[in-house]
């Protein structure tokens, strides 16, 4: 019978994180809304093994162990964010020597700015990334004004990448939506080359381009 490995606890802030480690190794998940219309909801970012250091913060970190009779099941660290200094993980560093090193999701765009910046927790999902990239060019670079909404990308038919509400133009739900500034919606639910085009698309728009870091 397999294990249920899912956080129990529903008491947390949005957007907290919690590791799970279990006799298989260690999932790490985010309690979160899976669109801005739903509840938060633990979900599952990465997968360690048991040798691989998550990047967790532990300064406050909650423990929490469940058994199974006598038996150890699970031990679940929460922790209200991700360590960006942490050196000692696997994930997300892709860059050679003597280059910067970056864990989870980065975007670096040509006026030299980096999603996220050095305030901000690292990314652990592209649709995390892609949303903070793209409400970037929002914010700083005028991107509604430069575009038609909804707008669509190159080659693509039926789905756009920014609409005013969180529906394509023929009526069909966005799925994964992330809000922008100014309530715009982006479509993230994308495989990894096609966010990447979209990305690119929009910055040229506003006459950047864009280099994929971390786990890209």
């Amino acid at each position: 019978m397999t294990t249920d490995l899912t956080p129990t606890r529903l008491d947390v802030e949005n957007d907290t994180y919690a590791l799970v480690i279990h006799e298989g190794g260690q999932v790490l998940y985010q309690y979160e809304k899976p669109t801005p219309w739903e509840d938060p909801q633990w979900i599952e970012k990465r997968q360690y093994d048991h040798g691989e250091v998550p990047p967790l913060n532990l300064e406050q970190t909650q423990v929490e162990q469940k058994t199974n009779g006598e038996n150890l099941q699970t031990v679940t660290l929460y922790a209200s964010k991700l360590d960006a200094d942490t050196t000692n993980t696997t994930s997300g560093n892709h860059s050679k020597a003597g280059e910067e090193s970056y864990q989870g999701y980065a975007i670096r765009f040509s006026d030299g700015h980096v999603i996220p910046d050095e305030e901000h927790t690292v990314h652990t999902t592209q649709e995390q990334n892609m949303g903070a990239a793209v409400d970037y060019l929002v914010r700083e670079h005028d991107l509604i004004n430069s575009i038609d909404i909804p707008h669509f990308p190159p080659r693509a038919r039926q789905n756009c990448s920014i609409n005013s509400e969180p529906v394509h133009p023929n009526g069909d739900e966005m799925r994964s939506p992330y809000e922008l500034t100014g309530g715009y919606h982006l479509y993230t639910s994308l495989n990894r080359q096609s966010k990447q085009t979209r990305i690119e698309d929009l910055a040229g728009v506003v006459d950047l381009s864009v280099e994929f870091l971390g786990d890209w």
